[in-house]
């Protein structure tokens, strides 16, 4: 089975804010309602193309996981291209299955989190051998995610960090059941582990 490489930063180039690339997405409609776009060949180019995202090629070692997941670890506007990478991860998982209502608050929640803003969907079978792959390459993007909310949280910045993880934590947990075996030991997950904070997860069941 042949799938597009998935564009995600290496974790240790996580962007401190979002808000800026959100503030783009949405303006122009590619903010998490594109995952109710019924055209998802358009809304797939134009998160996964370069004119939206400008990415950069990086240095990083070889990676087994990446390998297995097809990800590739690339740079650039790394607001955006966190963001990209978590929408496209999802478009991944809704071209083969109709996803919990679980799995998809993490996406909202960046957006919400990032703007100030303040459906229940049926998991099904869908195709199985996709479905652990796109399973995994999601949990990879939405342990970015945390990544990135734990280390907001570290910085106390009066932002309600606290929720986001927890929201975040959620779905990643919905993810873990789409995983083929177990939820991918990524290098993304070894960063998370990491981080000062980063054991508020494990107690989440992440």
């Amino acid at each position: 089975m042949t799938v597009a490489r998935l564009k995600l930063l290496p974790p240790e180039l996580l962007p401190a804010s979002i808000t800026d690339a959100a503030r783009r997405f949405a303006r122009l409609g590619l903010d998490d309602r594109v995952l109710h776009n019924q055209d998802r060949i358009w809304v797939r180019a134009a998160l996964a193309g370069d004119g939206l995202v400008e990415r950069t090629p990086v240095l990083v070692s070889a990676d087994a996981d990446d390998d297995r997941l097809g990800i590739v670890r690339v740079g650039g506007d790394e607001g955006a291209v966190f963001l990209s990478g978590v929408l496209v991860a999802y478009l991944d998982v809704m071209d083969h299955m109709r996803p919990s209502s679980e799995l998809m608050l993490a996406a909202s929640a960046l957006f919400d989190f990032a703007l100030g803003r303040s459906t229940a969907l049926r998991t099904d079978p869908g195709n199985r051998e996709y479905r652990g792959l796109a399973g995994d390459r999601l949990y990879c993007a939405l342990t970015q995610a945390l990544a990135f909310a734990v280390a907001g949280k570290r910085r106390d910045d009066g932002q309600d960090w606290d929720v986001l993880v927890t929201t975040l934590a959620r779905s990643a947990r919905a993810a873990i059941v789409l995983c083929e075996d177990k939820p991918p030991m990524s290098r993304d997950h070894r960063h998370l582990q990491t981080l000062p904070g980063g054991d508020i997860v494990a107690t989440l069941g992440v």
